[in-house]
């Protein structure tokens, strides 16, 4: 089913058009892991004869390797397509509020039922664009903020909302009065709203502003500005302590791949590893969730993943249809469901598809992470594992160098080469958890570098004086010849903590002789 674009979209929407590329995202990049490496496994172990116990545990593994992270298509659609509509698990009952198209000039809500059907329930109040949502600590949804269509000033006006009654009671007006802002409900009970849109039109005038929504006194308190304003973001709270904002549009029109966290304890911002847009897309209307396996999932029009344990991203399941600008929530059971959106990045047809990811369910490791193949000796190798799997997987060195180590919890593996270590090394990694194990072997050489070599003559008494600089803790061989022609070793030398090393030669009179510094 097809809609009019020209009046279902904003002035942002068509000015932006022309920089969203929907030919970055490819369905399949942002696979997990090959599939087939797993089927590989299963038909091996097809052909082994098996005891019943050894049988029980190969099913195990199996419904391990069968729940790697896929997206899969639900059997029920939304009742009508839907773009740029707010995701939300209120208490137990997903809702899809809000977004395009309208119904009678006010905005749908739909609900997904026990067993499985959508329907619509009441609606919002009206047709403002660009709202936020939330579950407050009282367990009431919340609306609040948006514009209304062809007005320039956004409301600072929310209420509460059921599914049965539809709009209810009033609460405290915002002090931002924004749309297309990021939203977020943190641990608490707590709901935010973060930067957005002071106005309609171009040029763009933002808000860095930041508030948060106490349910207990009915207040919004007015917090740290963040770094940079940004409209038309996504925020989630990363369950450790901090509302994390993906992406968005800059005051120059600029859709950015940018994150900042916001630490609720101390009020204060910082910034991480931005985006990575050839997974994930332009994030512009983009949605992020934080799934039941502690990982967030960015999605819109494609698909990364970021671990706010280890702070670091990877690519994430393929989704069936491209969609931007979808609806998202995590359910009670567990899948991660993205709802409606448009079939491009921006612009396109309104879906009504649904598709979910479990991420609840046992899933085996995969390791993303790309081993360093070089290291200089005397330098501290320093290489973090990315993985994902559920349960969260520890790490471990399978084989390697004595003196490399791994911390089981994070990954990272650390190891300095001693002075003997230099040549290639052989390294297995392993990410393990419950679910299963995954290896990562690679190779990794250790170069010495090439010293340099300087003399100074000094008075005849001392000889002649070598100096010059390699590898700390590393000793060289100093040869000597008067022709350039035979060369003889004439004693080593150590470099010291900073790389420099010296050596007399007090033998040489008044004789030519040419110096070379070589490896022992």
């Amino acid at each position: 089913m097809n809609f009019s674009r020209t009046e279902e979209f904003d002035v942002e929407d068509l000015l932006l058009a022309e920089l969203q590329q929907p030919r970055l995202v490819r369905r399949g990049m942002a696979c997990v892991a090959p599939g087939g490496v797993f089927w590989s496994l299963r038909k091996k172990s097809c052909r082994i004869a098996l005891t019943l116990v050894t049988a029980l545990a190969l099913v195990l593994e199996a419904k391990a390797q069968t729940s790697l992270r896929e997206f899969a298509l639900s059997p029920q659609s939304l009742p009508s397509p839907r773009t740029k509509a707010i995701g939300l698990n209120a208490n137990g009952t997903l809702l899809v509020l809000g977004g395009l198209p309208l119904k009678g000039n006010k905005s749908l809500v739909d609900e997904l039922a026990s067993d499985g059907s959508w329907s619509e329930v009441e609606q919002l109040p009206d047709n403002k664009e660009g709202l936020g949502v939330g579950i407050d600590a009282l367990g009431r949804v919340i609306v609040f903020g948006g514009i209304v269509p062809f007005t320039t000033t956004p409301v600072t006006a929310g209420f509460v909302y059921t599914a049965k009654n539809g709009p209810g009671e009033a609460i405290a007006s915002k002090h931002f009065a924004v749309y297309n802002f990021a939203f977020a409900t943190d641990g608490w009970g707590r709901v935010y709203s973060i930067g957005g849109a002071l106005t309609s039109g171009f040029p763009l005038a933002l808000s860095g502003g930041v508030e948060r929504y106490d349910a207990s006194t009915d207040t919004w308190t007015t917090l740290a500005p963040m770094p940079s304003p940004r409209t038309k973001a996504t925020a989630v709270f990363d369950g450790l302590g901090h509302i994390l904002v993906f992406g968005g549009i800059d005051a120059n029109s600029t859709v950015t791949t940018t994150v900042f966290s916001y630490d609720v304890e101390i009020d204060a911002w910082t910034q991480l590893a931005d985006v990575p847009l050839a997974l994930t897309g332009p994030i512009n209307d983009g949605a992020a969730v934080l799934g039941a396996d502690g990982l967030i999932y960015l999605v819109g029009p494609g698909s990364s993943v970021f671990d706010p344990v280890l702070k670091v991203w990877f690519p994430g399941p393929a989704l069936q249809v491209i969609r931007g600008a979808p609806a998202t929530a995590l359910g009670s059971d567990g899948f991660i469901y993205v709802m409606g959106g448009v079939n491009t990045s921006v612009h396109g047809d309104f879906l009504d598809t649904v598709e979910r990811l479990d991420t609840a369910s046992p899933a085996l490791p995969s390791i993303f992470s790309t081993p360093p193949k070089t290291l200089h000796l005397g330098a501290k190798l320093s290489y973090q594992i990315i993985a994902s799997g559920h349960p969260r997987p520890s790490y471990s060195v399978v084989n390697g160098p004595p003196a490399m180590s791994v911390e089981a919890s994070t990954g990272l593996v650390t190891w300095t080469p001693a002075a003997d270590e230099a040549g290639s090394h052989s390294v297995t990694v392993r990410a393990s958890s419950s679910a299963g194990a995954i290896d990562q072997s690679f190779t990794i050489s250790v170069i010495v570098d090439q010293p340099v070599l300087s003399r100074v003559l000094l008075p005849q008494a001392e000889g002649l004086r070598l100096s010059g600089g390699g590898t700390p803790g590393f000793t060289y061989g100093i040869e000597a010849s008067p022709d350039l022609a035979i060369w003889s070793r004439i004693g080593n030398c150590l470099a010291d903590g900073t790389g420099q090393f010296q050596f007399t030669d007090a033998t040489t009179g008044n004789s030519t002789r040419f110096y070379r510094v070589v490896f022992p």
